[in-house]
């Protein structure tokens, strides 16, 4: 049985879609979860560099999902394709995959990756300005995340609820939750997070300021 990163190259080396199919269906019991959770990464690894290349790969985790037999294999090609159309620009694309993936998860009794598929799809609704909708995922998904250990997924979390906040007119718990996301960061050392979440705080701050003064003046 191949490695996934040693079968995911060997499939995006065949001559043509036909050999391609061939080699699938020979490798059929080495397309599991790593394989697909690899792919997954490599495609958005790659949308920014050669998308093409990225659009490729998902394709071909939309083909392996035919001849594997992991249940899941569908939800993760789904997951592919939000992660490529987000880095694309293609907000509506990436919700609609997103939300086909998440129904899958969801299906087969997997919370913490719903969760997951909640937190990422608030990038695309921030995005967009649909801010309450973004906001509505989030706390969905804050309970499953805040069981699991600390995590940048906790933190960008709480930092886009603070986006969320801050745009719904609720300044004070924007705040408080980019704080918290500005903690986990450092905690985990990540400093370029941590100087975004500050940023973000400044804004914030100098929009209470200028409504502070707007509001003195008779």
């Amino acid at each position: 049985m191949m490695d996934a990163e040693t079968l995911l190259d060997y499939l995006l080396t065949a001559e043509n879609n036909v050999a391609q199919q061939a080699r699938l269906a020979k490798h059929a019991s080495s397309l599991d979860d790593a394989f697909f959770i690899y792919l997954k990464n490599q495609a958005t690894s790659w949308t920014q560099k050669e998308p093409a290349y990225a659009h490729k790969m998902v394709a071909l985790a939309f083909d392996a999902t035919q001849h594997s037999t992991f249940l899941q294999a569908q939800a993760y090609a789904w997951w592919a394709q939000g992660n490529v159309k987000v880095q694309m620009g293609d907000h509506e694309g990436c919700l609609a995959a997103y939300t086909a993936a998440s129904a899958i998860f969801a299906e087969q009794g997997q919370p913490d990756l719903v969760a997951q598929l909640q937190s990422n799809s608030m990038l695309p609704l921030i995005n967009t300005g649909r801010y309450a909708e973004a906001q509505t995922l989030g706390q969905c998904a804050l309970p499953v995340v805040q069981s699991q250990p600390t995590s940048s997924q906790m933190a960008n979390l709480l930092l886009n609820l603070g986006i969320c906040h801050s745009h719904l007119g609720e300044p004070h718990a924007a705040l408080q939750e980019i704080q918290d996301a500005a903690t986990i960061f450092a905690h985990l050392g990540n400093t370029y997070q941590v100087a975004r979440c500050h940023v973000t705080q400044s804004v914030i701050l100098r929009t209470l300021v200028h409504c502070g003064l707007n509001n003195s003046t008779v």
